[in-house]
């Protein structure tokens, strides 16, 4: 392996101390690690999270695992850089300021969650700033911002209602099904502008 990387390069902390430090899968030799980037931590993950023996899937487990935060536990922010990626920009302390949970490629993607992330996305930047935390919002959007229908709406419905939301936003064509739970106020969706009328 061949790399660059210059500690005196890490990122503008702002005032902020900021831990820069390698991950290498249990049993890796680091001897070329250690002498190519001597003033850099190297920490040791279980190889069923990295290198060759489960692949892009146990790095998956890794980011799902408990176990794995629990290590930086102590820190508010982690940037996860892989080997492979470049970094153009010095604005690492300007995204720790924004105060987002997460910010990072999808992962599998599942239409179902359309909906909630466009709400999600249009809250944090203050483009809809009217309250959400009372409903639900299922629906897979179109390339066009139309809502598509979905399976499973009638169960999660009922998960919504036994979890105390007074308001569901559904596909249009999901919204018969949905309203099968009373006490749910249910609001059929075709299109992202009709999601924004009736909020």
């Amino acid at each position: 392996m061949r790399a660059r990387f210059d500690p005196a390069d890490r990122p503008d902390t702002g005032g902020g101390n900021f831990l820069i430090e390698l991950l290498v899968p249990e049993g890796m030799d680091r001897t070329e690690i250690e002498r190519e980037f001597p003033s850099l931590p190297v920490r040791s993950v279980s190889d069923e999270w990295l290198g060759r023996k489960n692949g892009i899937a146990g790095y998956n487990r890794m980011m799902l695992s408990a176990e794995f935060y629990e290590t930086y536990r102590a820190y508010e922010y982690i940037l996860i850089c892989h080997a492979d990626a470049w970094v153009f920009r010095n604005d690492l302390s300007a995204w720790c300021r924004r105060g987002f949970d997460c910010v990072a490629a999808p992962w599998v993607r599942r239409g179902i969650y359309d909906l909630p992330l466009l709400l999600s996305l249009l809250k944090s930047s203050e483009q809809l700033p009217c309250p959400t935390d009372d409903a639900v919002f299922l629906g897979e959007l179109s390339l066009s911002g139309e809502v598509r229908r979905i399976r499973g709406v009638l169960a999660m419905a009922a998960k919504a209602k036994e979890a105390g939301f007074r308001r569901l936003f559904v596909p249009a064509a999901n919204a018969r099904e949905g309203a099968v739970i009373a006490g749910l106020e249910v609001y059929p969706v075709e299109n992202v502008p009709q999601l924004v009328d009736h909020l």
